[in-house]
C-alpha cells in the first residue's frame, strides 16, 4: 500500500515542511528522526534542524515552510496556530497550510497505523491529489500501552530500513 501511495504523488512538488512537536522551547521534528520519513514518504522536504529539533521562531520564519504541521498538545496547539498565521510573510500562513494533528498518531506510530497517518500526511501536503481535500480530514485519538508507544519510538537513523520495517520484522521473528 506504501508504494501505491508513493505512485499517487510521483512527479508532484515536493512543499518544504516543519512538524512541530513542542511550544516552549519551539521543538520540531529534526530530519535525523522517524517523522523525517513520514515527511519523505508523503512527498515533502523536511526543513528542520539536522540533528536537534530546537529551533526559533525566526529560524522558522527564514526557512519559510509551505507546511505547518503542529502535533496536537490540546488548547495551546490552538494557539499555536493561530500564533503561526499571524505571520504575514510566512508561506504556510498566506496559504493557510497549518494544521493540527494528533500526536499519538504521528510521534507514536504502530505499523497499522503508521499508513492511516501516512495517508493523512500527503492529504495535507499534496490537496491536489484529489483524496476529499485536507480541510475536514482529522484522525482519532487512539490510546497505546506505553510499551507499544516506546517500539515504535525506533529511529531509522544510521539505516536503510525504515523504523516501520524494523518493528515489522522484529515481531515477525
Amino acid at each position: 500500500e506504501i508504494n501505491q501511495l508513493r505512485k499517487k504523488i510521483n512527479g508532484l512538488p515536493k512543499p518544504k515542511v516543519i512538524v512541530e512537536i513542542g511550544i516552549n522551547p519551539l521543538w520540531v521534528a529534526p530530519r535525523n528522526s522517524f517523522i523525517n520519513d513520514y515527511i519523505t514518504l508523503a512527498g515533502g522536504i523536511n526543513v528542520g534542524p539536522e540533528k536537534t529539533g530546537l529551533i526559533s521562531r525566526e529560524e522558522v520564519l527564514h526557512l519559510n515552510p509551505d507546511v505547518i504541521i503542529i502535533t496536537d498538545m490540546g488548547f495551546a496547539a490552538e494557539k499555536e496556530k493561530e500564533k503561526w498565521l499571524s505571520y504575514s510573510t510566512l508561506q504556510a500562513a498566506r496559504t493557510k497550510h497549518i494544521y493540527i494533528i494528533n500526536s499519538d498518531d504521528l510521534c507514536s506510530p504502530t505499523p497499522p497505523r503508521f499508513v492511516k497517518t501516512l495517508k493523512l500526511l500527503i492529504k495535507l501536503l499534496h490537496p491536489e491529489t484529489g483524496d476529499g481535500g485536507h480541510a475536514s480530514m482529522k484522525l482519532k485519538n487512539i490510546s497505546l500501552p506505553e510499551e507499544v508507544k516506546a517500539t515504535a519510538m525506533v529511529l531509522s537513523k544510521n539505516s536503510q530500513t525504515p523504523f516501520w520495517e524494523k518493528e515489522i520484522n522484529q515481531k515477525t521473528k
